[in-house]
């Protein structure tokens, strides 16, 4: 009786987890289905590439019409480049600790007992507004409180509790006759308007920048995005890529090259600048547009330490292989605004392909990256070699979207194939494990 009995609880246990793994494994598809849909069937045409060779492009590993002209398709292989397929799935690598990176207040409690980070007042969330500092933290606060930290302060940030690319990010200053949000004037009565329409944001101080960021552009906050991981050969934590985002006119408040902004790699060794690129326009540019400064050749101050200091704060979260760091430079030194589990792959093969370099190699080795495994890549993201030249390009792009669809039932049969061959295997070994103590324990009483 006590031998099934355990027997059964066991089964249940086993059964409950790896349905649970299969059910994991369908969202997970499910989120790339809509991620091709949203962020790059629908994703914004800058370049103006033609609608065919965008559906191609789209289709054929999960590429944007922008890359298809910034990664210089034409004359390029695409199988040597990393997709925005590979970009979401790296998102994965830090499960199940990238809730606290998602997170932008959590997050920045997390990180403010090693490093310097922005100081938070209110956030509204659900339709109520609570402060953030722990000696007032009793009561819902109104507009009106908002307001006066806004008096208080001059200038803060609101931004959205969990976004990227700076979305939503907005500046507010307070200016004779209203409020200025990113340099529109409101008066006190359209800002409570604004601020009612939008939810799940906070508030948090600006933070002023180093004089070098502002003798390059002034008008925003120029962070530089510094990605560290674990090298898989070695389990050292190492900085891979850092590269300065710099505003522009057209991105007021923030620097982020998504919106148009430049970036301009920094050496990793010498802190030098390279030419400065746009994710929404091709060439490089030595001087800023707007202010003229000479980027190129310039030196970020103290990178010695700043580098050592992002390795530093690296390592105090030895759960996380891959951080991206949005890091601003300041006159006492490094203040992180934000950590991200994941990094777009745009600026950083803007220098270069990555698929089979060390970004590539590095999602290979924890399974997210592009063919990591010929059993367990979905149909709908592997490359195709060769082309049928009889076919139109119409028929082309409808013969490949077809392969699209088919790819998510693959992967939605293989998930499920997965699970139902991981549950046997399980079943299997309880009943022996089970079945081995039974033996043990009867052939002990035995003697």
């Amino acid at each position: 009786m006590l031998f099934s009995t355990r027997l059964v609880w066991h089964l249940r246990a086993r059964a409950g987890e790896t349905m649970w793994n299969a059910v994991k494994r369908c969202v997970k598809i499910a989120k790339l289905s809509l991620l091709w849909l949203r962020r790059i069937l629908f994703a914004p045409n800058h370049f103006d590439v033609n609608f065919f060779t965008k559906l191609r492009m789209n289709i054929c590993g999960g590429y944007l019409a922008d890359q298809y002209v910034l990664y210089d398709f034409k004359h390029n292989d695409r199988r040597e480049y990393l997709s925005e397929f590979d970009w979401y799935r790296s998102r994965w690598i830090n499960e199940p600790f990238d809730q606290m990176y998602n997170n932008k207040i959590i997050c920045s409690e997390v990180l403010s007992r090693y490093i310097t980070v922005p100081e938070n007042l209110l956030m509204k969330n659900k339709g109520k507004i609570v402060s953030l500092c722990s000696d007032s933290a009793d009561g819902y606060r109104t507009y009106g409180d908002v307001i006066k930290a806004l008096s208080d302060e001059g200038a803060l940030f609101m931004k959205p509790i969990a976004a990227g690319k700076g979305k939503d990010v907005f500046r507010l200053e307070k200016a004779d006759g209203g409020i200025v949000v990113d340099g529109d004037l409101l008066t006190e009565t359209e800002f409570v308007s604004f601020l009612e329409s939008k939810d799940a944001w906070f508030l948090s101080k600006a933070v002023k920048q180093h004089p070098f960021l502002d003798e390059i552009y002034d008008k925003t906050t120029n962070t530089m995005r510094v990605i560290t991981l674990r090298d898989p050969s070695t389990g050292t934590y190492k900085v891979f890529f850092a590269v300065l985002r710099i505003g522009t006119h057209e991105t007021i408040p923030v620097d982020n090259g998504s919106r148009g902004g430049l970036v301009a790699m920094i050496d990793l060794e010498t802190g030098e600048l390279s030419e400065a690129r746009s994710l929404h326009a091709l060439g490089a540019s030595q001087v800023h547009p707007d202010s003229g400064y000479q980027i190129q050749g310039a030196v970020v101050p103290d990178w010695p330490e700043v580098k050592d200091e992002i390795l530093s704060l690296a390592r105090r979260f030895p759960f996380a292989p891959f951080t991206a760091w949005d890091v601003l430079l300041t006159s006492q030194g490094v203040c992180i605004i934000e950590a991200n589990t994941s990094s777009g792959v745009n600026i950083i093969q803007l220098w270069g392909p990555q698929k089979d370099n060390e970004l590539g190699d590095f999602y290979r080795f924890h399974k997210v990256g592009h063919n990591y495994a010929a059993h367990d890549t979905p149909l709908y993201s592997r490359p195709f070699l060769t082309t049928n030249t009889k076919y139109s390009r119409n028929v082309f792009a409808i013969e490949h979207l077809g392969v699209i669809l088919y790819g998510f039932r693959d992967s939605l049969q293989r998930s499920y194939r997965m699970a139902f061959e991981e549950a046997d295997g399980g079943i299997t070994a309880v009943c022996r494990n089970i079945f081995r103590s039974s033996m043990a324990r009867r052939f002990s009483n035995g003697r």
